[in-house]
C-alpha cells in the first residue's frame, strides 16, 4: 500500500513548479548565452584547425618533421664545432704572440751578445 501525498510533497512540486516558472526568463537568457558562447568557441576552434592544416601543408606536413629535427640536429653540431674553432683560434692566437715575443727578445739579446764582442 502506498501512502498518499502529504503536503510537504504537494508543496514542494507546487515550490519547484512555481519556481521554474519564475526563473524561466533568467535560464532561457543564460542558455542562450552559452549556447551562442559554445558556438563561438567551436567556430574559433574550426578556424584554428583550419590554419593548422594550411601551416601544415605549406611546411611539407608531418613527413617533414624528421627533416626539419635532422636541420636542427645538424645546425647544433655546427654551432659546436665553431665554438671549438673560435676557442682554437683564440688560443692559437695567443700562442704565436708569445713566440713571436720571444724570438724577439731572442734576436735582441743575440744582437746585444754580437755587439759586446
Amino acid at each position: 500500500m502506498t501512502d498518499p501525498p502529504s503536503d510537504q510533497s504537494r508543496f514542494s512540486s507546487l515550490t519547484g513548479a512555481s519556481l521554474k516558472g519564475v526563473t524561466r526568463p533568467l535560464t532561457a537568457y543564460f542558455d542562450r548565452r552559452f549556447t551562442d558562447l559554445h558556438q563561438h568557441i567551436d567556430h574559433r576552434l574550426d578556424a584554428l584547425e583550419a590554419r593548422l592544416t594550411r601551416l601544415e601543408t605549406a611546411v611539407g606536413g608531418v613527413a617533414n618533421a624528421g627533416r626539419i629535427e635532422a636541420a636542427a640536429e645538424q645546425a647544433d653540431q655546427l654551432n659546436d664545432v665553431m665554438a671549438r674553432v673560435e676557442r682554437f683560434s683564440a688560443e692559437f692566437g695567443a700562442r704565436a704572440e708569445r713566440i713571436a715575443v720571444a724570438y724577439e727578445d731572442l734576436a735582441a739579446r743575440a744582437r746585444a751578445e754580437i755587439g759586446e764582442t
